[in-house]
């Protein structure tokens, strides 16, 4: 038997509250708290350690102030994956957060569960690579796959192949971009020129819960690429944890 994923919902509509709570758990999601305001919410998904918050955007909140200030109120390491439920159809547009799933309320329970377990075990395994429950190997590709770096650029296979140099202290950016360049026949400025771009192209999508955890509050700056890589080496040193983003 599958294990239930915990979710707090954040809804107006008290029977909409109600139906998911009775209904969700035969998809394998339990309801830990159904909230119509969001700081409750927010306590909530604190208090309860939920992995996924399952919001309801408002029509009055056409810049999904409300989503934000939840995603980035709360402690970096409690900040949920998020699933943005519209009324009807599909939400759209440019405000809507970035990496979270999206549907409509008439796709139905089963399709709404999907997309709480989706989220839940996509933010669980993120946090579990934290954690080094992997293999370093194993560990880099979660975190870049959580990040939005799917391996179609160039430079996101720069990034993965820049890891391992990057786990070792005082490496510099030059040493990286050289010893990548010789290995694939390109100049050192091509190879960081590819890798900067990569990063500019899948930051502003990668999950907010992510983001911050690797830069606290500067998690909508687009960071440079080598600073990136750095974060990431040091999950995969083992030392993350001393990081001042983490205390």
């Amino acid at each position: 038997m599958r294990e239930a994923v915990g979710v707090v919902l954040l809804e107006e509509n008290i029977w909409f509250r109600e139906m998911m709570r009775q209904v969700l758990p035969d998809y394998g999601v339990t309801v830990l708290a159904a909230e119509r305001d969001g700081a409750r919410a927010q306590e909530a998904v604190e208090r309860l350690s939920a992995p996924v918050l399952l919001y309801t955007v408002r029509l009055a909140d056409t810049r999904c102030r409300g989503l934000y200030e939840i995603l980035t109120a709360l402690p970096a390491e409690k900040a949920p994956a998020a699933v943005i439920l519209g009324d009807t159809f599909t939400p759209g547009g440019p405000f809507l957060p970035a990496g979270c799933l999206r549907l409509g309320k008439d796709a139905g329970a089963a399709a709404i569960a999907g997309a709480v377990r989706q989220a839940a075990g996509e933010r669980n395994r993120f946090m579990d690579a934290l954690r080094w429950s992997f293999s370093p190997e194993e560990t880099g590709k979660i975190l870049l796959e959580t990040l939005g770096f799917t391996g179609t650029l160039a430079g996101e296979e720069y990034l993965r192949r820049g890891l391992p140099m990057a786990v070792r202290r005082g490496v510099s950016a030059k040493e990286v971009y050289a010893t990548l360049g010789a290995e694939s026949g390109a100049a050192p400025g091509n190879v960081e020129r590819d890798m900067r771009y990569a990063v500019r192209e899948r930051w502003s999508e990668a999950p907010i819960y992510a983001r911050r955890v690797f830069f606290g509050d500067d998690w909508e700056k687009t960071p440079a690429n080598f600073t990136l890589l750095l974060r990431l080496g040091r999950v995969l040193a083992g030392d993350f944890d001393r990081t001042p983003e983490m205390v």
